[in-house]
């Protein structure tokens, strides 16, 4: 009854939310045996300047949303990268990947929910609530894999982004594609088109990484489609149980 007190002072977004950050840290604890250990209660300077130096619009955008909606920026070593939406937090993982780039990731996620375009289980089907949720992942994946190109341009060594293949082949695939249908019309696309088509197709691939179930969730390790899935049957779940919330 804990647990149903506790959601029921909370919207139906955040209370889909707590059913992800609640999983997430059971998961984290119960491979380490402990809470996560907190390193550094906000962004420490090294990131926050590489945020707005070095990571290009995506990591300028980043900072911009952590600043316009004040949101709290917790690293802390396991319990993976995150958004808890409950208390407007961003918990990174420095041993989850490089920092700056789960940055922008994260904040992709934040900037969603702020701007009102997370999925809603209330208003939408399972198939669509689990297709808009990995819309945004791809938004934020994709986010962090031009932020990664961004730091190594400006000489920052940083490792692969997560699904950095699958947007890199999806991306040449469909510009080299289009650049030969162009000039085989007579109609050559100029490089803004070029890129621009390359760059859908490097979401679409991403996506579609996501919807193939072959990317897990970072500490629970369910595939994507699963993970968002279950977090629906939850709400629907509680809905049955004790009705809509307010």
């Amino acid at each position: 009854m804990a647990k149903v007190g506790r959601l029921a002072e909370m919207g139906i977004f955040r209370a889909t939310k707590s059913f992800f950050r609640d999983s997430e840290s059971q998961a984290a604890k119960a491979a380490t045996g402990s809470e996560p250990k907190v390193i550094a209660g906000s962004i420490p300077r090294k990131y926050r300047r590489e945020l707005t130096r070095f990571a290009g619009p995506q990591g300028r955008a980043a900072m911009d949303t952590i600043e316009k909606y004040d949101v709290k920026v917790i690293f802390r070593e396991g319990g993976g990268s995150l958004q808890d939406f409950r208390t407007n937090t961003i918990y990174i993982d420095v041993k989850n990947g490089y920092p700056t780039v789960q940055l922008i990731h994260e904040a992709t996620h934040s900037r969603w929910a702020h701007e009102g375009r997370h999925a809603d289980p209330s208003k939408l089907s399972r198939d669509d609530f689990i297709k808009q949720t990995l819309d945004e992942e791809t938004d934020a994946s994709v986010n962090d894999i031009k932020g990664t190109f961004e730091l190594r341009k400006n000489g920052i060594k940083v490792p692969d982004a997560a699904l950095q293949g699958h947007y890199v082949n999806g991306y040449e695939n469909s510009y080299r594609w289009n650049e030969h249908l162009g000039k085989a019309q007579g109609k050559p696309l100029t490089y803004a088109e070029l890129e621009r088509l390359g760059d859908a197709g490097g979401r679409g691939a991403v996506n579609a990484a996501f919807h193939s179930g072959a990317i897990k969730a970072s500490v629970t390790g369910a595939p994507y489609p699963q993970y968002y899935g279950d977090a629906w049957d939850a709400y629907q779940d509680w809905y049955r149980q004790y009705g809509q919330m307010s």
